[in-house]
């Protein structure tokens, strides 16, 4: 007897209703995380393109170290200018660190 009634709840509307709103509940979830994961990629992929580029002024000042005939004060004021873009970016992570934080 209760198998009978096993099977004939599986026939039900009512199960099959609440099985295609929960069907059509788990692939709206998926197309979602779908699109938020390639957005995330997309951003990602922007910001490390953003994060490597050389900036002007760094690329400018460079060029005009390299041409200056001393050599032991040009590494100095090298290492003083990527070291200062290393801050840069370390400050530009933190800031977008505690802006994601804050949300």
């Amino acid at each position: 007897m209760l198998r009978f009634k096993r099977k004939n709840f599986f026939k039900t509307i009512n199960f099959k209703i609440a099985l295609v709103f929960a069907l059509l509940l788990l692939i709206t979830l998926e197309i979602v995380g779908a699109i938020f994961v390639k957005q995330l990629e997309s951003k990602n992929i922007q910001d490390f393109k953003q994060s490597v580029q050389i900036p002007t002024y760094i690329d400018n000042s460079l060029s005009e170290q390299l041409t200056v005939s001393s050599t032991r004060k040009a590494n100095g004021q090298i290492r003083m200018l990527m070291k200062s873009k290393l801050l840069t970016a370390k400050e530009q992570f933190v800031g977008r660190v505690m802006l994601m934080i804050s949300q």
